[in-house]
């Protein structure tokens, strides 16, 4: 099982709400295979109460990753006030697992958007027996247009290529698949006058 979906998993059963966004969730919505992005990273939104980061949190621990808030290591046990401060402050965190060198970015809220928007409006994907709840695209586009990342601007670059591709396609190949649809019966060629 991949990573990501051992994570999502544990989350799931774990019983927190949480949306998955950035590369891995755009990368959902692919149509093919020349939409998708690789980034070692896996970007989750998690309903931003203390429980569900707890939660969060302790599922990850559980699964071999390490805490971190920026450079410093969460500590463990986590203190009681902790959660409420991150919560509070709109913080992210990571965690990250040396074992297969996966690192997971966890918000309350990503730019643009609340989680509950987020929540309101995502789609559940399947990913063998995984769920993978994932944000609409445009709001995970529109959140990483606004971030300064690199990997972020590729990732929107590469889809706005891939958006005008499929509406203005290439002329030859719109020729192409026009004779194979006319060959194969697909689509009826006009009447004669």
């Amino acid at each position: 099982m991949r990573p990501q979906h051992e994570v999502l998993r544990a989350l799931g059963t774990a019983r927190v709400r949480h949306v998955l966004v950035g590369i891995a969730g755009a990368n959902c919505w692919a149509l093919d295979g020349s939409l998708v992005a690789s980034h070692n990273a896996h970007e989750i939104v998690v309903e931003p109460t203390v429980e569900a980061l707890t939660a969060t949190w302790l599922t990850l621990r559980e699964l071999g990753f390490t805490l971190r808030e920026g450079t410093a290591r969460i500590p463990d046990p986590i203190p009681a006030r902790y959660a409420a401060e991150v919560v509070a402050g709109l913080r992210s965190t990571s965690a990250y697992r040396m074992r297969d060198r996966t690192l997971v970015e966890l918000h309350t809220t990503i730019p643009g958007y609340t989680f509950d928007e987020l929540w309101r409006e995502h789609r559940v994907f399947r990913a063998g027996d995984v769920e993978l709840h994932v944000a609409r695209l445009r709001h995970i586009l529109s959140s990483m247009h606004q971030r300064d990342r690199g990997f972020d601007h590729l990732a929107v670059a590469t889809w706005s290529q891939g958006m005008h591709d499929l509406f203005v396609p290439d002329p030859a190949i719109a020729l192409i698949l026009a004779e194979h649809r006319r060959r194969h019966g697909i689509v009826r060629e006009p009447a004669p006058d």
